[in-house]
Order: C-alpha cells, then structure tokens, then sequence
C-alpha cells in the first residue's frame, strides 16, 4: 500500500510510471477500538472520501491512465475488537463491502476473519483450531446470498436500518442491516420492474448465530446464518431482529 495526495510516494509513480502500475494499493483501519459503535458506523462514508483522493490524484497526475487504473484496498479492518462479543464487526463488514461495491473498488483483502484464540491479527497456521470472527459471516453473506450487481436502493424506518440491493442471474437480492440492539424492524420490500416469484429465502445473522467470550477468547458460539422460506412477490414484508443482518432474495 501506498500513500497518495500532493508530494507523496504514489504520486511520484503514478508521474513517472503510470505505465508501469497495474492497480493502486489502499490500506486503511478507519475504525479505531477506543471509537463508539455509532462513530464507527459513521466512518463507512471514509471511502467514498478515500477513493475520490486517489481518483483525483490520478487524474491530476497521470490523465491518460486515470480511468483504467484499478484501485484495491490491500488491507482493511472495521475494528476486530470493536464490539468484539456481538455482531458489531459483521454489521459493519457487510455495510462496508457494500460500499467497496458502489465505489468500483477492485479487490479487497480483509484482516483479520478467523482467529485462533488470540484476540486477532494472527496469522492461521499448523492444525491450531481457527474461530470464524463476526466479519467471517459478512463474507459469507455476500458470497452466497448476494448477487453480482449493485442495485439502487432506498430505506425508510430510521437511522439504524440500512439496505443493500443486488441482481443476480435469476433473483434480486435485498440485504438489510438493523442496528438497534433492542428493537425488530418490520420492512417492507419493494421490487418495482422486476418479475418476482411468489416463493425466496430469507437468511438471518442475529446474536443466535455468533457471540464472542471474552474470557475463553473465542466465539462461545460462531454458526451458519440461518436460511428460511420466505413468501415472497414484488411487495413482501421481512422482519429483521435487533442488532442483525438478513438477506431476502
């Protein structure tokens, strides 16, 4: 990774060698332990401002190849222990891919995803048993619940929901976050445009699925999301409970 911005090492090559790079490298942490959970939750609009410096930078610099240079965040982390025994780091995982999404980000490598009862920032080796984190769970939404389009998408119902939609071959996917820890939300969905079947799958990620022990330093309990049937159509309503993450699709 690289720093970017006027005198710095990535602009000096991007001036001299823009020939040369293949993608520019982003590391970041913005989230710090000491932070608040709604601070941390704030700092995802970070790489909006983050990617628009680089952007600028390029096209400042290095005009010709400005819109062809990718841009991938080598390192990134939301906080590991920041909220370490609930669904904080995953809640905001899922919320920051999606932000890495709507950017055009590249590629973005995470760390740290599995633990091996250390608390984090661990490499895993030799035949240790590797704890899934919060985070892990982020992917594995993303992986197997999202599709591979981003979608406009809007919310109401408050400050503490958030959306993200995609498109895959044959479905839409809906990703809601619900960050009040003590309240469900009742969403209803809308799917204008789209031709919807009547029958989709919900799958939730709640504290039922993950909880974090601090005394032991690993999850008490780290599972698969939970996947239902779900009566779906072009309006279908969904609950998501506190503090959780659900895909309807």
């Amino acid at each position: 990774a690289v720093n970017f911005g006027p005198g710095s090492f990535g602009e000096a090559v991007l001036r001299d060698h823009a020939d040369l790079v293949d993608f520019f490298p982003v590391h970041t942490y913005p989230v710090v332990g000491s932070d608040p959970v709604e601070v941390a939750f704030e700092k995802l609009a970070t790489l909006g401002t983050q990617v628009e410096e680089v952007r600028a930078t390029m096209r400042r610099v290095a005009p010709a190849r400005a819109a062809t240079i990718p841009i991938t965040y080598t390192e990134w982390n939301g906080g590991t222990h920041q909220g370490a025994g609930d669904l904080t780091s995953a809640l905001w995982s899922c919320l920051w891919i999606g932000e890495l999404f709507r950017h055009g980000i590249e590629s973005a490598n995470e760390w740290d995803a599995l633990s091996q009862g250390d608390g984090g920032y661990n490499w895993i080796t030799g035949s240790v048993k590797a704890w899934r984190r919060s985070q892990y769970w982020a992917f594995w939404l993303w992986s197997k619940r999202m599709g591979d389009t981003l979608l406009s998408a809007t919310v109401t119902g408050g400050p503490l929901l958030s959306v993200v939609a995609t498109r895959g071959p044959d479905e839409v996917e809906v990703m809601l976050v619900n960050r009040d820890r003590d309240r469900p939300v009742r969403a209803h969905v809308r799917l204008p445009g789209f031709a919807a079947g009547t029958r989709g799958r919900v799958t939730t990620l709640s504290p039922r699925e993950y909880l974090w022990d601090d005394a032991a330093n690993h999850p008490r309990w780290s599972r698969e999301p939970d996947t239902a049937e779900l009566a779906a159509g072009e309006t279908f309503d969904v609950t998501v409970p506190p503090y959780s993450v659900v895909v309807a699709a």
